[in-house]
């Protein structure tokens, strides 16, 4: 469901004021996609507390094959998540996000989806492609900005759905008696030195083994964030194809959806605000 754009006068602590906005409801799931952006102000030392501004929008969840939130450019910043499934009859997760912030300010924008599979056919090993593209610029006070993406597969017969990505990875997981994590990956902007250098297209490659009758789902959430004048565009977006393993013995839970025109709409409108924006700072 939707949630209408609000803006508060927040009386909590920023350790509060972000646990409560970023992580999504746990439900039981065969297709997800949720996304969620939010934005606080004041941050000299830390970002908000008494008096500060905040701005939160979600939309998306169990059930839903795709998602869209945004906060348009004001006081604190901007940013937009887009989330579905798509890319043919498996219709994998594809994501994007991006956060900008402005010089007191924070932005956090994450977009998760996830898709269950069933496997039939002789005992095949897969190997799943990422891709992320987009690029990251510093605050005024480093390290004021990141772009990752997590990516988890998994087996199980049933599994709940959360859009974060340590509450999935070390609740819900372990929390699922007949879950076994087969692989993950992790594309962190930050973690590879990618700040301040333009736009970057980062792959990584993950293999697994599926048997007959196996379960499996593929979980990805992708975030973005920007503090202080930083900014992370991922908009342009994360995504995955199979190059190797016995694809036709994949039977997906739904069936593949075409990109909804809004979101089309959205980020080809985003993209020229990021545009603008990233002209501005060059």
């Amino acid at each position: 469901m939707k949630s209408l754009h609000r803006t508060t006068t927040c009386l909590l602590p920023a350790f509060l004021l972000f646990a409560t906005a970023i992580p999504g409801v746990a439900a039981a799931a065969s297709i997800a996609a949720e996304t969620a952006v939010s934005t606080v102000s004041p941050c000299p030392s830390f970002c908000g507390g008494s008096g500060s501004i905040s701005e939160f929008d979600s939309d998306g969840g169990e059930g839903f094959a795709s998602s869209q939130s945004s906060i348009p450019a004001g006081v604190n910043g901007s940013g937009a998540a887009l989330a579905q499934l798509s890319g043919g009859a498996l219709a994998l997760p594809v994501l994007g996000a991006e956060a900008f912030s402005e010089a007191d300010s924070n932005v956090n924008s994450n977009a998760a989806a996830m898709h269950k599979y069933t496997y039939n056919g002789a005992t095949s090993l897969f190997t799943l492609d990422l891709v992320l593209e987009g690029s990251l610029g510093e605050g005024s006070q480093p390290p004021d900005a990141d772009l990752f993406v997590n990516t988890i597969i998994a087996t199980a017969s049933d599994l709940d759905f959360f859009r974060d990505y340590g509450s999935f990875r070390f609740e819900i997981l372990p929390g699922t008696p007949d879950a076994s994590v087969l692989v993950e990956s992790e594309i962190d902007f930050r973690d590879l030195d990618l700040v301040d250098l333009g736009f970057q297209r980062v792959t990584d490659s993950i293999d697994f083994t599926l048997e007959d009758g196996d379960m499996v789902f593929i979980w990805s959430s992708l975030v973005a964030s920007g503090t202080r004048g930083g900014f992370a565009d991922g908009l342009n977006t994360f995504g995955m194809s199979f190059s190797a393993g016995n694809v036709a013995g994949l039977t997906a839970s739904t069936s593949p959806v075409p990109l909804p025109a809004p979101i089309a709409l959205l980020a080809s409108a985003l993209g020229v605000i990021a545009l603008r924006r990233r002209t501005a700072r060059a």
